[in-house]
């Protein structure tokens, strides 16, 4: 029988992908259950981690991956939830009771 996977997004901003490889590699290296993979796009890099749930360990082995990953990165770690940065800064504003105001010009609608 197949034993199923489980996988778990964290997401990473102020650190590009390479930097990001490097101050994991020691996770990285010789791993086979989980297994991580890094993406990089707009400036956030995405980290993977995929694990085997053989017999319910599943989550257990996500957990502890995430946190030896938030441990080495720090505030770099804004998501494990698969949230854009965007809505992880929305909350944060509407939590403390704050807002945010900004002015466009010559950005072509980057901004939006």
């Amino acid at each position: 029988a197949e034993i199923p996977l489980l996988s778990r997004f964290i997401k990473v901003v102020g650190i590009g992908e390479s930097l990001v490889e490097e101050k994991i590699i020691s996770l990285v290296e010789g791993q086979t259950n989980p297994t991580f993979a890094t993406y990089a796009k707009d400036g956030i890099v995405t980290i993977r981690i995929t694990a085997e749930d053989d017999k319910g360990q599943g989550e257990a082995l996500l957990d502890r991956a995430e946190a030896q990953i938030k441990k080495i990165l720090g505030d770099a770690v804004y998501t494990s939830s698969n949230e854009e940065l965007e809505e992880v800064v929305m909350k944060l504003l509407k939590d403390k009771g704050m807002k945010i105001a900004c002015a466009e010009s010559c950005t072509g609608g980057q901004l939006a």
